[in-house]
């Protein structure tokens, strides 16, 4: 079996266009936001419209901080919501917030003072209200002791 390598076919096999429409997008140029990320501060380019961390490294520790410091307050909230005598007598909502307080003291010693939370806004329509709509829907906010 023989091929024609004469410098016509050579040319023309390649200088064809992309064969698929996902190889025409990846010549574009891709979108990109400058961003600061949020473990380590330093600015980035993110590819994707809500990226927030200059590698997925930074991208673990920030959420796996997140996941202790949120496990360590959640039986103390449940208590001080659900048993609130107890909670009272033992003063858990100020233990809460000097966990609180001392959390934001590391943040100031190994971060740089950045925070180790998102905004408010950004807390409310990630997090929260999915989960607030889900409650309203199943109508627990009229389960309210009179």
């Amino acid at each position: 079996m023989s091929f024609d390598l004469s410098p016509a076919t050579t040319v023309a096999l390649t200088s064809a266009e992309p064969r698929s429409a996902s190889a025409a997008r990846s010549n574009r140029p891709r979108k990109s936001w400058k961003r600061a990320c949020l473990e380590c501060g330093d600015s980035f380019q993110a590819f994707q419209r809500h990226g927030q961390f200059c590698s997925s490294t930074h991208r673990k520790d920030w959420n796996n901080r997140r996941m202790v410091r949120g496990s360590e307050l959640y039986d103390l909230f449940m208590i001080c919501r659900h048993e609130r005598g107890l909670a009272k007598a033992k003063g858990y909502w100020n233990l809460m917030c000097r966990m609180a307080a001392e959390w934001r003291f590391e943040d100031e010693r190994d971060r740089a003072g950045r925070k180790s939370w998102v905004a408010d806004d950004t807390a409310l329509a990630d997090r929260c209200l999915p989960y607030a709509a889900t409650v309203i829907d199943r109508g627990f906010l009229h389960l309210r002791k009179k």
